[in-house]
């Protein structure tokens, strides 16, 4: 079945076609093929989340030195080259007198991998269409093999790149992409090289705002010299979360404190950026009924695991002392004294 998605983020809000193939009579066969092609789609250039960027751009120091942008591949899924991406895979795999794989020769992958991929049906008003361009966007095999065209894109295309408007920091995650350059000027014409070398795959370009650009869920921001991170929510961020008082387990809803929280510690690259948006998440959690106290609980915790203090302990040596106490009185036989050793 085919459904969309509004992306109310962009301008005129577009629809995102998702095909529902969680019942399609390929989708487990899709599901087989994934381990199997999967160590195709990675490079250097790829990022695994939105952690491993702060790590990397905090290695960039003398930011007033560079100018930052992002690309963003339009309508990736519907735009990959299929058969064209299907013998990338076979010439990677099938290379240095490599014959089976998997158990599977190269003749029986490709039928398997045009089965999975080519032969593409939805439901829409009641009648069945075959997608005969691109790949589905819902199919479990989709993201891989549109990363691993990816891959072969920027194989071809960045490792070749003229020296004089080749970035000095290109990092993609799925779609997006983050990249340093020198001064505008270089970004511009690495932009119309890159847009020119498929004639499918087009990029869209967005260039830093003073000083600031958003990627994934981070804003990098140039200050003093360097490049500082903070936590970005989009112009659609409505503040509503988990209602404290729904039906949900107790433990998912302290996961959730513990979650964000956690990602305000390693977005954050400041105390001053990680303190405001702790104030910002303990509002966000009033606003949606959780109580201040919990809240707090969470936070103490998850604090002290990242900032154990620790203090040495002083010790000083043991020495017996020896006083005198008159007896006054009656002699008391349950008292006992240590008597003092004669030198």
């Amino acid at each position: 079945m085919l459904y969309g998605l509004p992306k109310i983020h962009k301008e005129n809000c577009p629809i995102r076609p998702i095909v529902s193939a969680y019942s399609s009579h390929n989708f487990n066969l899709g599901k087989s093929l994934i381990p199997i092609i999967s160590h195709l789609a990675d490079n250097d250039y790829m990022l695994k989340n939105s952690y491993e960027f702060v790590s990397c751009i905090k290695d960039y120091g003398d930011a007033n030195s560079y100018f930052m942008c992002s690309l963003d591949v339009e309508s990736l899924y519907t735009n990959v080259p299929v058969n064209e991406t299907i013998e990338i895979i076979l010439s990677q795999i099938y290379t240095g007198g490599v014959t089976i794989h998997h158990g599977l020769s190269r003749d029986k992958l490709k039928k398997l991998l045009d089965l999975a991929l080519n032969d593409s049906y939805f439901k829409f008003n009641n009648c069945i269409y075959k997608q005969k361009e691109g790949l589905a966007m819902g199919s479990s095999l989709s993201p891989i093999v549109a990363n691993i065209f990816l891959c072969n894109f920027e194989k071809l295309n960045l490792d070749n790149c003229p020296s004089d408007i080749k970035p000095q920091l290109y990092r993609r995650y799925l779609d997006d992409t983050f990249l340093l350059f020198k001064n505008s000027d270089q970004a511009q014409k690495f932009f119309q090289y890159f847009n020119s070398k498929h004639n499918l795959i087009k990029f869209t370009f967005e260039i830093e705002n003073n000083n600031s650009l958003s990627f994934l869920d981070v804003n990098v921001q140039r200050f003093n010299n360097n490049f500082t991170t903070s936590v970005f929510r989009k112009k659609t961020f409505t503040s509503l979360g988990l209602n404290y008082f729904s039906n949900v387990y107790h433990r998912y809803k302290l996961s959730t404190i513990h979650t964000l929280f956690f990602r305000a510690y390693r977005i954050s690259s400041t105390y001053e950026l990680l303190h405001n948006e702790v104030s910002f998440l303990k509002t966000y959690f009033l606003n949606n009924y959780f109580p201040l106290k919990i809240v707090n609980n969470v936070l103490k915790r998850f604090l002290n695991t990242r900032y154990e203090v620790t203090t040495k302990s002083v010790t000083v040596p043991k020495q017996t002392v020896y006083i005198n106490l008159p007896l006054l009185g009656q002699e008391n036989s349950k008292m006992k004294f240590k008597k003092k050793k004669k030198k």
